[in-house]
């Protein structure tokens, strides 16, 4: 059962002193936030009756109000109304079960009170479409709101608007990300209301949780003496302390339980779907900043507390990217790897409990369970900002007669978003609120398509319909509402046809849904009509063929494992499929034109691609195939898995294959690498499945005539 108590409660009045006022913390210099509890009571098995048949160690849900008098707005005899209103303050959009969890009352509780509210002109709602195929109403504060809650807290509204990120300008930064945004709320959730039985005493003693977290922690830090900067998507905190039961119908006092509070706390990061060439780079880096902090001055009292990491990723391969990107991080650094655990958030779902989904270590392959990465933990080791308020803050000690009513939140998002989106403008704030407003007007379609020439720019509008499994009419609908919102153009070439690639509104788009500067995904172009162009698009149009080369083998293989009811699982191009390692006091890189993930049922092949055009010259190819040979011979490919992967040539024409069967032979003759080739004359007439791949590592026997071996077909090739 959900119970509501004062966020007071949540610190203690001084060192060393038992609380029975608690004082929540995160706020930085504000009042208290609301802070909720879940009681959890754990009864021993009737005597007599099996585990099945009194259902095993139940768990029983009780209410009870903790607040006996109330002292302020917080308390638990405050007007539901008031605590929405409060609640929606510090964490904007909330749906209707985020908020009767938060409150602990009926959903049909809150619906009324929540229609209510908007009724008076207290709260607005949205509802988001990108990225999401079951949308709900999302709720904010208005600028009358604000102000109602701002006054109950005795603080500034632009003040506290702009603390808790509930202002104008953070509510339409938001909009692109609501569907990443509730991904992370129902993680939060579920581990809330399963924490009182994932996290249980041994034994028969009642578990009592109290929870608390925030929304985009931000945290400076020196660390060599440099300061640094960490930004973390959420916080959760969890308190835990035994409750001695007084009666068999209600536990005891929350005060009797007081100073033996364990606290366990995360770290929770989201992949809103990095799927750049340089996202690896900026996964690395939140990475590695959460290292520095660890090993920072501040946190080596409490080294071993350090809370864990939880990511949530959208597919199997991002989360395989973040174990490596984790483990490099951590080799970059030559510290100890992180404790943490990443999840394949693949589909929306509401699990029966999400302690028990499919986790996997964080640095390390193999599945792992919440519970084991969670420690006890004492109160000086939760982070800063989590349970101390900064009695410095300018915002304390505002006099609450200078409370101004400025209008903060224009509002009235979804009317707004019903206007057609007007064209390109050259101001940045224009843009920046049409690119906003795009989040309750694009639908997923939109989304996939736009996430996908993001990843590869300049895909033909046949290329687009094979890989997001779509019918050309259909596509061209969604490609056809991206041009009327601005945010994809067509790029026309007279050997390949039309291409596509995002605009500057779209790659504004894709910034805000990634939550980064839109200076890591664009870089400044030499062409006269555009200010920026999204990052390896210029050399991609001087390597035009080049570039179409490979996204047609791509989608023959991708059409070919549909047909034969395989799968494409995942594949990659430019810097993301790059690798950049120091070995024998060198730094070498390994570029290859595409990596990819193929499965025929349990039988998988992972594979590099080498596109060659006839173009480069012996020089470079042999440069080129060196960089293979020395990281196989660095071991570097054990870091991704434990299987080589096998290497893929395409060639123009048959005197190419027999050069480039050579070549290869007498550079990486001594590895263990699996080499095939074939021509793009056979890979267009016959298909990728045929067979028309050339084994030439390992060395065939010859045949007694003196003739080629046999061309293989794919299913031929080495399997794992």
């Amino acid at each position: 059962m959900r119970q509501n108590i004062s966020a007071s409660e949540m610190t203690q009045k001084s060192e060393g002193e038992t609380a029975s006022c608690r004082y929540s913390p995160s706020l930085a210099g504000y009042p208290p936030k609301p802070t909720f509890v879940l009681w959890n009571e754990r009864k021993s098995l009737t005597e007599g009756k099996t585990d099945q048949e009194e259902g095993g160690a139940r768990t029983l849900m009780v209410a009870k109000s903790c607040a006996k008098k109330k002292e302020g707005p917080f308390e638990g005899r405050a007007p539901i109304a008031e605590r929405i209103l409060q609640w929606l303050l510090v964490h904007p959009y909330q749906r209707l079960d985020d908020l009767a969890l938060a409150t602990g009352r009926h959903p049909s509780s809150i619906c009324r009170q929540l229609d209510t509210l908007c009724r008076q002109g207290l709260i607005e709602s949205v509802k988001p479409t990108l990225g999401l195929t079951r949308s709900r109403l999302c709720y904010y504060l208005t600028a009358q709101g604000i102000s109602a809650a701002a006054t109950s807290l005795k603080v500034a509204p632009d003040l506290a608007a702009r603390k808790f990120h509930a202002d104008e300008k953070s509510l339409l930064r938001s909009l692109p990300r609501l569907h990443v945004l509730t991904m992370t709320q129902d993680l939060i959730n579920n581990l809330v209301s399963h924490a009182p039985h994932a996290l249980a005493y041994p034994g028969d003693v009642q578990t009592r949780i109290r929870w608390h977290w925030v929304r985009e922690y931000q945290q400076r830090f020196v660390a060599k003496g440099k300061s640094m900067h960490c930004s973390i998507d959420a916080v959760l905190l969890l308190a835990r302390f035994p409750i001695a039961e007084t009666s068999d119908s209600e536990p005891s006092k929350p005060e009797s339980a007081m100073g033996q509070e364990d606290y366990y706390s995360a770290f929770i990061l989201s992949d809103p779907g990095l799927v750049g060439n340089d996202d690896l780079l900026l996964i690395r880096e939140r990475l590695e900043h959460l290292l520095r902090w660890r090993e920072s001055p501040s946190w080596w009292p409490h080294y071993s507390h350090f809370p864990p990491v939880l990511v949530l990723t959208p597919s199997e391969r991002s989360r395989d990217l973040w174990q490596w990107s984790a483990r490099e991080a951590a080799s970059h650094l030559r510290i100890t790897p992180l404790k943490g655990a990443v999840l394949a958030w693949v589909d929306e779902f509401n699990p029966p409990s999400a302690w028990q989904l499919p986790w996997h270590h964080l640095s390390s392959s193999g599945p792992c369970r919440l519970q084991t990465l969670w420690s006890p933990a004492p109160r000086k080791a939760v982070p800063p900002g989590l349970l101390f308020s900064r009695p410095d803050s300018p915002m304390a000690n505002r006099p609450t007669d200078q409370l101004s009513p400025i209008a903060i939140v224009r509002g009235h998002f979804t009317q707004r978003a019903t206007q057609p989106p007007p064209p390109l403008s050259e101001h940045p704030a224009a843009e920046r609120l049409t690119a906003s407003l795009l989040g309750l007007q694009a639908n997923p379609r939109h989304l996939e398509i736009a996430q996908q020439l993001y990843a590869h720019p300049l895909l033909s509008r046949e290329e687009l319909a094979i890989l997001l499994h779509l019918d050309e009419a259909s596509l061209s609908r969604y490609l056809y509402d991206l041009k009327q919102m601005a945010c994809v153009e067509e790029h026309i070439n007279s050997s390949c046809g039309r291409r596509f690639l995002l605009s500057q509104r779209g790659l504004r788009l894709m910034a805000m849904l990634l939550n980064v500067s839109l200076r890591h995904i664009c870089t400044p172009t030499s062409n006269q009509g555009q200010q920026s162009a999204q990052r390896g698009v210029e050399y991609a149009l001087k390597t035009i063929k080049h570039t179409t080369g490979i996204y047609r083998f791509i989608t023959h293989l991708h059409l070919a494992a549909s047909t034969s009811c395989h799968e494409l699982a995942w594949w990659e191009t430019g810097a993301r499929c790059a690798r950049h390692y120091h070995f024998q006091g060198r730094w070498h890189n390994l570029l290859p034109d595409a990596a990819f993930e193929y499965r025929a049922g349990e039988q998988i092949v992972h594979a590099w691609l080498e596109w060659d055009e006839g173009t480069m010259k012996r020089r470079d190819l042999e440069a080129k195939l060196h960089s293979y040979a020395q990281f196989i011979h660095a071991r570097q490919w054990m870091k991704e898995g434990p299987v080589l992967p096998l290497l893929v040539i395409v060639v123009p024409e048959k005197g190419q294959e027999l050069r480039m069967q050579q070549v290869v032979r007498e550079i990486l003759g001594e590895t263990t690498l699996v080499v095939r080739s074939t021509t793009a004359t056979r890979l267009e007439e016959r298909g990728p499945l045929e067979e028309i791949w050339l084994p030439i590592l390992p060395r065939p026997q010859q045949l007694s005539n003196g003739q080629l071996p046999v061309r293989q077909a794919w299913q031929d090739m080495r399997l794992l």
